[in-house]
Order: structure tokens, then C-alpha cells, then sequence
């Protein structure tokens, strides 16, 4: 987690992440909404959520960085109203 912070951050810093706005990332404090204490997440913004061609290719350009592996199979994406809802 570390090290993927490291390289979006300088990446974010540098203006190598067209359409992403800002980014974070999960710490190792305590949070009872995670599901399993001993993973993160990093997070980071684009949108609008609306125009969803947009956002798939922002999400293809952050993933051309990496080897990018989930439980899930996929990178996740939702919108800022979905996260104020609880989801």
C-alpha cells in the first residue's frame, strides 16, 4: 500500500493523471466500517459520475500503471452521493 501510494502521489503531483482531481489513502488506524483490517484502500477522484465514458478512461489510465489485482476482479468505482448513502 505504501509503495502504490507513493507512485500515484508523485504521479498526482507531477500531472501525470489526467482527470483525477485528488486521491487517498486508507491509514492502518482502526475504522469499523472496513471489512478486513488487514488490507487498504486507495482512493482517488475523477468524475463526473455522469459521463461514464469518461470515467472508464480515466480508470484504463490509472490501471495502465499497474499489475492491478483485487479480491473482486475489478477496479471499484463509485460516486461521491453513493458514499454520502453509506455504500
Amino acid at each position: 500500500m505504501d509503495n502504490a501510494w507513493t507512485f500515484y502521489k508523485d504521479k498526482y503531483l507531477n500531472k501525470q493523471l489526467s482527470g483525477v482531481q485528488g486521491l487517498k489513502v486508507s491509514t492502518m488506524m482502526s475504522n469499523s466500517r472496513a471489512s478486513n483490517k488487514n488490507e487498504g484502500v486507495l482512493i482517488l477522484y475523477c468524475g463526473p459520475p455522469d459521463d461514464e465514458e469518461r470515467v472508464i478512461k480515466i480508470g484504463q489510465m490509472i490501471l495502465s500503471f499497474i499489475d492491478y489485482k483485487s479480491r473482486y476482479g475489478s477496479m471499484s468505482y463509485k460516486s461521491d452521493e453513493q458514499t454520502l448513502k453509506g455504500t
